[in-house]
């Protein structure tokens, strides 16, 4: 059995035998957990780069590189 799926049973019975007062500070710790998007980096003016943010980036430069939009670095 992997660790990680035995601490998954553990939690289920620690789960099952707690009050309500806990499992509310258990489902409010999972929310915070799941909404949590860490910036993968920072752009220039100090704003955070999300997930999101480096899809479209990388959408409109296939974009780009498809319309011929390109640069020459020489």
């Amino acid at each position: 059995m992997s660790a990680a799926k035995k601490l998954r049973e553990e939690l289920h019975n620690y789960i099952d035998k707690v009050d309500e007062k806990f499992l509310k500070v258990v489902h409010a710790m999972f929310q915070a957990y799941a909404e949590d998007e860490t910036p993968l980096g920072y752009k220039p003016n100090g704003t955070a780069i999300t997930t999101e943010d480096l899809i479209e980036r990388a959408l409109a430069s296939e974009d780009d590189i498809k319309y011929g939009r390109t640069t020459d670095l020489e």
